[in-house]
């Protein structure tokens, strides 16, 4: 989520009355709207692959689960619209180099985790080790995650170049 809220920094406007209100955050915060809304569906579908088995998705309450999604996913985004701005305004190496922090990082937890990522089932599936691997899986959490990421994709391609012809309009 870090990484979505600073995608769109080179196209803040600092003349915006509040780091939020620009049409750069705005992008941000909806493509992080359209991913919180895949993670949500994802809950539903398989709660305890969510939890990459580590947990037992019966034993979280709601109120915990909202916590949560808060915590993982709405103040990385916030944090992110911020810290993209700064390193953009201070230079534009440092938000590219931040960028590629974020895209390492997640690299490295998807292959430290590959084994519980690209495993469905539930939690004692997991520890039995019966459930079917993700790719390639006709589970709808993977129909979800190939749709979805295409989806965001293509919305994120969308609202960069807007804003790349908005920004440009306006110098």
């Amino acid at each position: 989520m870090v990484l979505i809220g600073m995608l769109f920094s080179p196209y803040h406007n600092h003349a915006a009355k509040s780091p939020l209100t620009s049409r750069a955050a705005l992008a941000s915060l909806l493509l992080g709207g359209l991913f919180l809304l895949m993670v949500v569906a994802s809950y539903a579908m398989a709660p305890d692959w969510m939890w990459m088995y580590y947990i037992d998705s019966r034993q979280v309450s709601w109120l915990f689960l909202v916590y949560v999604l808060i915590s993982l996913y709405g103040l990385p985004l916030i944090a992110g619209l911020f810290l993209g701005q700064e390193l953009y305004a201070r230079r534009k190496i440092y938000w590219l180099a931040a960028i590629l922090a974020c895209l390492l990082v997640e690299g490295l937890l998807l292959a430290l985790l590959w084994d519980r990522y690209n495993f469905i089932s539930d939690y004692l599936g997991f520890l039995q080790r019966k459930g079917q691997p993700l790719v390639g899986s006709t589970h709808p959490l993977a129909l979800l995650l190939n749709m979805g990421g295409v989806i965001l994709l293509v919305v994120a391609v969308y609202l960069w170049r807007r804003l790349k012809k908005l920004y440009a309009s306006l110098n």
